[in-house]
């Protein structure tokens, strides 16, 4: 149980910051920073890594890639591929750097530049659930999140189902309502282009009821079952998640409404909850939630503020930048959704 703040200068320094602080919790680092631009670690059987276009100085254009896989394949050097069972999410090209333009069109943390950053890690470890959820700074008052680790399960899933791992990045190309955004486990909301299927969370999740032949669940807003949740890299079909960052019924009480001026009432936090969608036998499965992640409105609160409910401390950001009522000024604004992050510091 850990939790660190402080700034990194650019994206290696970010890197060096991050790994020092998953490996002090247990984490392995498969491939360091400091040997390439794709950082991989794991921790049981959570696999991530990451890929960025460090060639060309980009002010504020660069965005970092966001993969996940079953294992760690050092024979490509690069995250992606076929051999480690990856997820499907995630700019693919084994032959050698990927441009940014590239990367930004799937699964990625969207536009956050060379730096420099102010940073939160909020790191976690039960035995059961585990997690390292991360937020940037990437400009005055613009912010992005990513994470991974292993869900908060309902239930066992059934017979011979297993699983729970995840991945997710920030993807906030159009703004807080486009197709084409993802945020914590949802995607996109239902478009058919492979930008909204391929940027959303990712959950690998075997055996489940009606499952495709893949292992890997795309999560995911309103409308997922809609649409083909493409392929791993494998080439196996991928079963399709529903995720509420966004969707569901609550999406604009949490987003949208600010209140009557000076309303301190109850402000409510929100599980990040995930669906799976079996369309074998039409019907869905409530999977889980993110641990220690909630959505929430943060019409009365300020970007960083810490709360004290009870024994608990939670920190409250943006999704990306707090925007205005009636609408955003920007796609960076993302109105008053709002994520509250469980702090643990012992």
């Amino acid at each position: 149980m850990a939790y660190s703040t402080g700034s990194a200068t650019d994206l290696p320094d970010l890197f060096d910051k991050i790994e020092t602080f998953i490996a002090a919790n247990g984490w392995t680092i498969d491939e360091s920073r400091s040997v390439s631009e794709w950082p991989r670690f794991h921790k049981s059987n959570c696999y991530v890594g990451f890929r960025y276009d460090g060639t060309t100085p980009q002010a504020t254009g660069r965005s970092m890639g966001v993969y996940q896989s079953k294992s760690f394949d050092p024979s490509p050097a690069r995250p992606g591929s076929a051999a480690s069972g990856d997820s499907g999410s995630g700019a693919d090209d084994q032959s050698g750097t990927i441009a940014d333009s590239t990367i930004d069109n799937s699964r990625c943390v969207y536009t956050i530049g060379d730096g420099p950053f102010n940073y939160w890690f909020f790191e976690h470890d039960d035995g059961t659930i585990y997690y390292v959820h991360i937020v940037l700074e990437v400009r005055q008052g613009e912010y992005r999140h990513f994470g991974f680790g292993k869900m908060t399960k309902f239930g066992d899933w059934g017979p011979g189902a297993s699983g729970g791992e995840y991945a997710y990045g920030c993807r906030n190309e159009s703004g807080i309502t486009a197709g084409d955004s993802s945020y914590f486990f949802e995607g996109g909301n239902g478009t058919a282009n492979t930008e909204a299927v391929d940027s959303g969370a990712t959950i690998l999740a075997s055996g489940l009821p009606g499952s495709q032949a893949s292992d890997w669940l795309n999560v995911w807003a309103y409308g997922a079952a809609l649409y083909t949740a493409n392929l791993d890299r494998n080439g196996a079909q991928r079963n399709r998640g529903c995720g509420q960052a966004r969707g569901g019924p609550v999406w604009r009480a949490q987003g949208w409404f600010k209140g009557y001026p000076g309303f301190t009432g109850i402000i409510p936090l929100t599980a990040l909850s995930v669906f799976y969608l079996d369309l074998t036998n039409s019907r869905s499965y409530l999977l889980g939630s993110m641990p220690d992640v909630f959505m929430c409105n943060i019409a009365q609160f300020d970007p960083q503020e810490e709360v004290v409910i009870g024994s608990e401390t939670y920190v409250f950001f943006p999704f990306t930048k707090k925007g205005t009522l009636g609408g955003a000024s920007s796609s960076s604004d993302s109105y008053y959704y709002g994520v509250a992050y469980r702090k643990e510091t012992t």
